[in-house]
This record gives C-alpha cells, structure tokens and sequence, in this order.
C-alpha cells in the first residue's frame, strides 16, 4: 500500500495563520471567504492588496491571489472575493472547505504586512 504525504501549510516571515470563518457563495462564478486571527492585529487596508492564500487540499497545496474585499479591524476579519469559475482546483476546496480550516495567507501588493 503506497501512502501519499501531504505537506502541511506553514507561515513564512510575513505571512499570516488564519482560520475560515465564512465561506459563501455570492454568485455562480464567486464566493466570498472570510478569514480571521491574530496574526490580522495592526494589518490597515488599502486599495489595491490582494492576499495569497496557501491552501491544504487532499492532493497537496494549493495557492491562489484573490483581491481584499473589506477588512474588519475588529474583528480581525478579512474578507475576500473568489472567482472559482475558471479555476477548477480552487471550486473544489471552496465547495469543501470547512468553518476552522487553517489558511496561511500573504499579503500582496501596496501596504505590506501587518506590523510592517
């Protein structure tokens, strides 16, 4: 019997350990996924970031860009906006994601990371 060994998602320097807090789908093609933790403390939002998700599926790591739709100070809450219909990949974790799955996620573009 061959077993497969998947990886497990760590954070990198920068990069933040959050749990899924919501996973809805707001149209066909797009869901909105909120994510929230500590790691969010002193992140201010700006236009224009986009957050590198780093996912654990069954087949391995996934990584995909999705834009920062709102930020909750808060709450620690990010909340972004996936676009599944070209992606098969990402429908599938979104369509079995779970509330408390683990997400490593980096931010990208203008800002930089909290506490930067």
């Amino acid at each position: 019997m061959t077993q497969m060994l998947i990886p497990t998602p760590r954070a990198a320097p920068g990069a933040w350990s959050l749990l899924l807090v919501i996973n809805r789908e707001i149209a066909a093609d797009e869901r909105r996924i909120s994510l929230v933790g500590d790691d969010l403390e002193g992140f201010v939002h700006q236009g224009g970031q986009r957050a590198r998700l780093t996912l654990q599926t069954p087949t391995g790591l996934l990584r995909r860009d999705y834009p920062i739709h709102d930020f909750d100070a808060e709450e620690l809450r990010l909340d972004l906006a996936a676009r599944v219909t070209d992606d098969p990949a990402m429908a599938r974790w979104a369509r079995s994601a779970a509330i408390g799955d683990s997400v490593i996620a980096e931010l990208i573009g203008p800002g930089g990371a909290p506490g930067a």
